[in-house]
């Protein structure tokens, strides 16, 4: 396992799914544009909560699961499939609590199987480099050429020093910030495993 993705999660939707989840799939449901594309099947899909409001607190990962797919769905389709495991308690509260992630009578779906919640006291602090203007998620890599081609590709700061320095200095920032990105995925990884007893 290489790659995994951290999400920003309603509170709501995590109480609802860990309410009445025992086994099967649950729907993660967002906007269904921009698609998800950040995962391969299996990979590694984590609950992150939201900031707390007034306070320069991140919220903690407190759980997971393994990717399966993403589609987009209407509410009724995605209610006859997954049921309560969309985080509602009933069609109707769906379509009330998604409305304003609707388009073209469509939600995006994330599709998660195996998931998996952390015991309060067992919950992780948010990853060293998580920015509080992330929007829907992060991913992160232990694969060191996967982090330096990201660092390369999407780094503001690379970005911006490719104007005034060299290629060499700009491949130098890319390793260490891939190097840095690495460490942090490897040791968040590695609670979450502890913790989950996962492989």
């Amino acid at each position: 396992m290489s790659k995994f993705y951290v999400a920003n999660t309603d509170n709501k939707w995590l109480d609802a799914i860990i309410a009445v989840y025992n086994s099967g799939q649950v729907n993660f449901w967002q906007s269904p544009n921009p698609e998800f594309r950040a995962l391969e099947q299996g990979e590694l899909f984590l609950f992150k909560l939201h900031n707390k409001q007034g306070t320069n607190q991140q919220g903690q990962i407190v759980g997971g699961g393994y990717f399966v797919e993403y589609k987009k769905l209407t509410i009724p389709n995605a209610w006859n499939k997954y049921g309560k495991g969309n985080g509602f308690a009933s069609q109707l509260a769906m379509q009330v609590g998604v409305q304003d992630k609707v388009q073209n009578n469509e939600i995006g779906c994330i599709i998660l199987d195996k998931v998996f919640f952390f015991d309060n006291n067992a919950c992780i602090n948010a990853p060293a480099n998580w920015k509080p203007t992330i929007q829907k998620g992060k991913t992160y890599t232990t694969d060191v050429d996967e982090a330096f081609k990201k660092s390369m590709k999407n780094d503001r700061e690379i970005k911006e020093a490719k104007k005034h320095k060299t290629a060499q200095e700009i491949e130098k920032m890319a390793k260490a910030k891939a190097a840095a990105e690495v460490k942090i995925a490897e040791n968040l990884l590695a609670k979450v495993k502890a913790i989950a007893r996962i492989k």
